[in-house]
């Protein structure tokens, strides 16, 4: 019994200790922007945009990596399963393979409009 008790007494003051942490409002403004402290600095942005064209890197040579069946660093027609405009659209030199660059900057070219 006296075991149980202690447990009890032991709970509730951990309940009390804690409850204040609950009861504080957000700190957020009233017209719901995000307060100053929690924006994020020019250096956090910026290493989070970063981030994101990595990923995006490498995401593209997983692809390209796929579409390249034989392995020749190149696309040809007969690999590409998507639609023929777009080969013809993105194969800028017209000689038939697409490069790494020839798709890079297609997308960019589609990015912009």
């Amino acid at each position: 019994m006296k075991r149980v008790m202690q447990t009890v007494i032991a709970a509730i003051t951990a309940l009390l200790a804690t409850a204040p942490v609950f009861a504080q409002a957000p700190t957020q403004p009233p017209d719901g922007r995000v307060a100053r402290q929690q924006r994020l600095t020019p250096e956090q942005r910026r290493a989070m945009r970063q981030g994101s064209a990595e990923r995006q890197t490498t995401r593209g040579r997983r692809g390209f990596k796929r579409l390249d069946a034989d392995g020749s660093g190149t696309i040809s027609r007969q690999e590409w399963n998507r639609r023929p405009e777009a080969f013809d659209r993105l194969d800028a030199n017209k000689d038939g393979q697409l490069t790494t660059d020839e798709l890079r900057s297609g997308r960019r070219k589609a990015r912009r409009s």
